[in-house]
């Protein structure tokens, strides 16, 4: 298990997000959409917590903003197209591409 699927694990990501640095969400979008395939469900839920609380006009993240959401983005519509995400997860995949697609325009 990658350290950052198993640490989201460890904790609800309810109100969490909220209590981060623009940066560590940033890094923590990046980093969790790596290899959907594994843990997809945990992944998802942090997914949707983090992008929701990033703030689309902090000078901290504003210059890395647009590639880490490009790319997010990216391998969401590839993982959903793939036929790999679980029925389960498929509303939470469409709900968080619809969000982070909405962020990066």
């Amino acid at each position: 298990m990658d350290t950052v699927a198993w640490l989201c694990t460890q904790v609800a990501p309810s109100g969490v997000a909220s209590r981060l640095s623009q940066g560590v969400l940033l890094s923590l979008t990046q980093q969790l959409g790596y290899n959907l395939e594994k843990h997809t469900s945990t992944k998802l839920e942090w997914l949707q917590e983090v992008v929701m609380a990033l703030d689309t006009r902090s000078p901290t993240v504003v210059p890395h903003l647009g590639p880490v959401l490009s790319g997010l983005y990216g391998q969401l519509t590839t993982f959903q197209r793939s036929g790999e995400c679980p029925p389960s997860a498929l509303s939470k995949l469409t709900l968080v591409a619809h969000v982070v697609n909405s962020l990066k325009n």
